[in-house]
């Protein structure tokens, strides 16, 4: 996609449906960003992109139909939970059940089909609204202000409600602003960037006012786009330092309890021996054989063991993909014709005392095996491997 994008720039292909297809199937989760030694910032590059193509590219009239319905509805609590309210009925009333076995579904375009099996539970908290405040329990520690999201708020009301029980319980007084509308990350990710920032700014102004500690979020895509505020506004003179100053107090709800010492009582949580094993495996430890995990040396494990940071920084890989407590991801930097066994070393603790570039293992193909080492046989299957 990268190159792509190089060539769009450089004018040597065009918005074709083909190129703009590519851009729509990249799922947006910014899983390569961390393992990329090179620290390219795909978020940015995707976004810009993806809003070229809104510029530049007229998509199918049923395709601008389709998302036209998507973005009327999706970014608006209260359109949203009248949504909700149909699929309730939806699903209650037997109407679901009949649709799926008389198969007509598959008559139906295949956009459709999948927006219905999509559909995701209705909770009856749907309907409800956040309280404008909550009260801390016990000494008030803290004061922060929570973004309740759009889709969130409506079809994962649990989410928020236990967000704000825990809060409470660590001594955090919370409010929620009631005017406060969609952050806009919907829009941006899906390159309609005039739209996403207005819902910036009519966030943003939703929150002033107030003195917070911090501006929590407890999801990850709106997170994103949050802490990225200061950026997107950047070239507005009358938002730019708002913005930015709205971004600096941006944290995810458990990164900032991570940050707060823990006041709340902690009471165990029975689990599964698989539970445990997948525990202690990403680096917990357990005091007993059905209690909860608790974390160990959280501190070390963000900074280095972190899942989906790349190896490539700590020039030790075979310390980092040999270990349990490593999640694979930065296995890509180091791919097996790019590794050479005699540059591995052979335990993590010789792995900790590669400490020079000299003695990492270098980036590039190997070199050239003769056919009399490998045989004729082995060298057509290496061969083969270098073409792969």
């Amino acid at each position: 996609r990268i190159d792509l994008m190089r060539g769009l720039a450089e004018g040597r292909i065009g918005w074709t449906d083909t190129v703009v297809a590519h851009f729509d199937r990249c799922l947006g989760c910014m899983g390569c960003m961390p393992a990329c030694p090179s620290g390219v910032r795909y978020d940015v590059l995707i976004e810009e992109t993806r809003a070229s193509i809104e510029t530049h590219h007229r998509r199918p009239f049923f395709d601008r139909l389709h998302r036209g319905l998507l973005f009327s509805v999706f970014p608006y609590p209260e359109r949203l939970r009248a949504v909700s309210s149909l699929l309730r009925i939806y699903r209650a009333s037997g109407v679901r059940r009949l649709v799926r076995a008389s198969g007509i579904l598959r008559l139906l375009p295949r956009r459709i089909s999948q927006l219905e099996s999509l559909a995701p539970p209705v909770s009856s908290e749907a309907s409800s609204e956040l309280p404008a405040r909550v009260a801390a329990s016990g000494a008030r520690r803290a004061r922060v202000g929570l973004v309740a999201g759009c889709v969130q708020r409506v079809f994962f009301p649990e989410v928020n409600a236990a967000t704000l029980r825990v809060l409470a319980a660590e001594g955090c007084e919370v409010l929620i602003p009631a005017e406060q509308g969609c952050c806009g990350a919907l829009s941006m990710h899906a390159g309609r960037e005039h739209e996403g920032l207005d819902f910036a700014r009519g966030l943003i102004a939703s929150f002033a006012g107030e003195s917070l500690d911090a501006i929590l979020v407890n999801a990850a895509g709106c997170g994103s786009n949050l802490k990225d505020y200061g950026r997107l506004l950047a070239g507005d003179p009358l938002w730019a330092d708002r913005a930015a100053c709205f971004a600096a107090k941006v944290r995810d709800v458990s990164e900032f309890l991570s940050e707060l010492p823990p006041v709340a009582t902690r009471h165990p949580i029975p689990v599964t021996a698989r539970a445990i094993r997948v525990a202690e495996a990403r680096g917990y430890t357990t005091s007993s054989s059905r209690t909860a995990p608790t974390r160990s040396e959280p501190e070390r494990l963000r900074t280095f063991w972190r899942p989906g940071r790349s190896c490539w920084h700590r020039r030790t890989p075979a310390a980092c993909c040999r270990s349990r407590k490593c999640c694979g991801r930065g296995a890509r930097c180091f791919p097996p014709r790019i590794r050479s066994r005699s540059s591995m070393p052979r335990s993590p603790g010789e792995a900790g005392r590669t400490s020079s570039p000299e003695e990492a293992p270098r980036e590039g193909p190997d070199p050239p095996r003769r056919a009399g080492r490998l045989g004729s046989r082995g060298a057509a299957a290496g061969a083969g491997e270098r073409r792969l």
